[in-house]
């Protein structure tokens, strides 16, 4: 029964491990006190009883035979009235059962000196999880009394004031599911290493859907790993966000975690892109100088992943194995988006279509010959600190327009001599 009891203790202890919510931890907290309260008054019942029956076979008196309708009584009606003697033991209520022995009657002294100090423990307990519950509302609910009246007092039009709200109470519901970083002090004491994994995994997890990151993942964990330091960041959107503009100068690839974006080109007449979780944006700027060639509109809340390009250069080009690997991809990249004609130039990837798409770039590692890598090699610029990845590599990649021309390199049907586009990262 010990076994089973520790066993049972380690199921509970899963199972408030599984609770993200913490309104429902402390209300499970709560039910758990009010539990083992019945529970110890359980086996004081019992044990009151078991008491009574031994006055029984010593022809004492008895609280059992002080009613004369109790022996009559089935075992449930017992057995209640045993628990409720019990319960009365530890609050102030009263019962018609009362000791008729010196034996009942230390057992009764006994148990009440115990619920003295047990049920005082267990009513601070229950108190104080229950003023933390309401608390936590009662802060909600203020800091929204703020916000409304804030917004009022500054005569912000309805429209913004709408959107305001709408995303606040996103975040809240956001703050309540997620458990921040910031909160668990005790993650400070990971090494840098572990560190740097763990935050990989918890935050950008979504990167394991573009094929690349996969890769260089299994060529070299720990220099993915080390991207979470400098080179990625969180971003939130509210609805009605704009991620980027057309014309403007693009650093930095995006990843869709949640919510929903609306990406389209003034000047074509194919209907707008909805993108999704697990879709990614102008990833171009990683290998390439680029522009983006239209505009990318939040219809959801969203929260995204950056990558930045410069930090992206700086830290993969410390780990030679994954900067071998993805300057191989840059080069294959490059010459992909110049067989792409004009007017498909986008900047949006659906992860639907374009991960098959992308892994056909990957090149086999493991397969690379000693020339390809004496290649990359010659080709690196000692007076670049930051390492490119595409033509100052391999220098593969065909003519390319000016970006603010076309903002795009020109199709394979285009004959004109143009100016070869330098793209770095």
């Amino acid at each position: 029964r010990l076994l089973r009891l520790a066993k049972f203790r380690r199921i509970v202890t899963m199972l408030r491990d599984r609770i993200d919510s913490e309104v429902t931890f402390i209300t499970m907290n709560v039910s758990k006190l009010i539990l083992m309260l019945l529970l110890v008054n359980h086996f004081l019942a019992c044990l009151w009883y078991f008491i009574g029956t031994l006055s029984q076979g010593s022809q004492t008196e008895n609280w059992i035979d002080s009613d004369q309708l109790f022996a009559d009584k089935n075992f449930g009606y017992r057995y209640t009235t045993s628990l409720h003697w019990s319960l009365t033991q530890f609050t102030p209520a009263s019962m018609s059962v009362q000791p008729q022995n010196v034996y009942e009657r230390t057992f009764a002294i006994a148990v009440l000196v115990f619920g003295l100090v047990l049920f005082s423990s267990f009513i601070s307990a229950i108190t104080a999880s229950m003023s933390q519950l309401g608390k936590m509302q009662d802060d909600k609910s203020k800091q929204f009394w703020l916000l409304r009246r804030f917004l009022r007092q500054h005569n912000v039009e309805n429209q913004l004031s709408f959107r305001v709200l709408r995303y606040v109470e996103y975040a809240c519901r956001e703050t309540e599911e997620f458990v921040a970083e910031s909160r668990v002090q005790v993650l400070n004491l990971l090494s840098e290493q572990l560190w740097n994994e763990l935050q990989y995994v918890v935050s950008f997890g979504c990167m394991q859907i573009h094929p690349l990151f996969v890769r260089a993942g299994q060529i070299s964990n720990m220099g993915m790993n080390q991207l979470s330091r400098t080179a990625l960041k969180q971003q939130s959107l509210a609805v009605g966000d704009m991620l980027f503009t057309r014309g403007s100068k693009s650093s930095r690839m995006s990843i869709l975690v949640s919510g929903e974006m609306r990406y389209g080109k003034e000047e074509a007449n194919d209907p707008p892109i909805h993108l999704s979780h697990s879709d990614w944006l102008c990833e171009h700027a990683l290998w390439v100088d680029w522009s983006y060639v239209g505009s990318a509109l939040s219809t959801l809340e969203c929260k995204i992943v950056t990558i930045d390009a410069k930090a992206f250069a700086e830290v993969i080009g410390k780990d030679m194995p994954s900067f071998m690997f993805i300057s191989l991809y840059a080069r294959n990249f490059a010459q992909w988006l110049c067989s792409q004609p004009y007017t498909e130039l986008t900047d949006a990837f659906q992860a639907a279509y374009m991960v098959a798409e992308m892994s056909k770039l990957i090149d086999d590692y493991e397969n690379v010959t000693v020339r390809d890598v004496e290649d990359l090699r010659t080709s690196l610029s000692d007076e670049t600190e930051v390492p490119r990845f595409s033509s100052d590599i391999i220098r593969t990649v065909s003519r390319c327009s000016s970006v603010e021309e076309n903002e795009g390199c020109r199709g394979e049907e285009e004959e004109e001599e143009t100016e070869d586009k330098v793209m770095v990262l």
